[in-house]
């Protein structure tokens, strides 16, 4: 089991009580929303993501992946060797069709129905039960077969222009993801390999 701090914590209630009191708070530089390369990420790797935060003053940090919580022990040992605290969140997209049909956008400016919902303030270690494991298991699983498609035509659509330029789903995980494949990373490989190509 691993031995996680926040178990000996007291309750919300005693922590808002205890700030409450407080005659000089002290408010922290939070970033909530990070995500890793478990998902996609601006970063190489969570080590970096807390240099940057430590440069940056930021004291808590959440990680905040698509469909995943593959990063939580890393990222719950870099907040240990930092000493920044950790936010543990997952992210969903969904897909609204009614509000797609009447071209209503929710928090997607610029995709009508999509829709981007988090879960903030989970549990670690982190740990489903059934049938949510299941259900979990599942989403990935869909996401990955909406990604070999994806992939499928953005390279029938690049071999047009040149036989060289085509892409294949394992090469793209191998390359550019570390679990899960998304569209980020098809467009990251797109862009490298049209500058190989040059």
């Amino acid at each position: 089991m691993i031995d996680y701090f926040l178990k000996d914590f007291p309750d919300s209630e005693d922590l808002i009580n205890w700030n409450e009191q407080q005659v000089n708070r002290h408010y922290r530089e939070v970033n909530a929303h990070i995500h890793t390369p478990f998902s996609f990420s601006a970063f190489q790797s969570v080590p970096e993501i807390f240099e940057r935060a430590k440069e940056e003053g930021v004291e808590v940090l959440g990680i905040n992946d698509f469909y995943v919580a593959d990063g939580y022990h890393q990222f719950y040992n870099n907040s240990l060797n930092y000493r920044i605290f950790p936010l543990f969140n997952i992210e969903f997209i969904g897909l609204l069709q009614e509000e797609q049909d009447k071209d209503i956008r929710v928090n997607d400016p610029n995709n009508p129905g999509r829709t981007y919902f988090c879960g903030k303030g989970l549990d670690y270690p982190f740990d489903l039960e059934s049938p949510y494991d299941c259900m979990l298991s599942n989403l990935k699983y869909e996401s990955q077969i909406q990604v070999k498609e994806m992939i499928e035509k953005a390279s029938s659509i690049l071999v047009n222009e040149s036989p060289g330029l085509g892409l294949k789903y394992s090469e793209v995980k191998r390359l550019f993801a570390k679990e899960l494949v998304r569209e980020r990373h098809i467009a990251r490989a797109i862009r490298s390999r049209k500058k190989t190509s040059r």
